[in-house]
């Protein structure tokens, strides 16, 4: 009975000191930067660098004309729902008129 608890404990310590092994590989691998992420560190500062890299002036002219482009479009979306709007108001049910009274009508006073 003592060696099978013997045994046991010995399994068990090295299943544990596997898993720590591992756990300091991972570890040792995100310090170093050689695991699979280590390249994603990379591209991210390549995109940061080329965002931030100065444009050339064709560049800068293009992302200004779309800019201006894009201005308009939502100045003309926003100019087709004001339209809409106004017009929808238009249409809007009026409560009628009251009925002129018979006296004013015989009277002529109503018009």
């Amino acid at each position: 009975m003592a060696e099978d608890e013997t045994s046991d404990n010995t399994e068990r310590l090295a299943r544990l000191e596997e898993v720590v092994q591992q756990i300091k590989d991972s570890v040792t691998q995100l310090v170093r930067g050689t695991g699979p992420a280590a390249g994603a560190h990379a591209e991210a500062a390549k995109v940061t660098e080329a965002r931030l890299e100065p444009q050339t002036v064709e560049e800068q002219v293009a992302a200004a004309l779309a800019a201006k482009e894009e201005k308009a479009r939502q100045q003309a979306l926003h100019e087709d729902v004001a339209s809409l709007k106004e017009t929808t108001a238009q249409l809007a049910e009026k409560p009628p008129e009251p009925p002129q009274r018979r006296v004013e009508r015989v009277m002529g006073w109503g018009r």
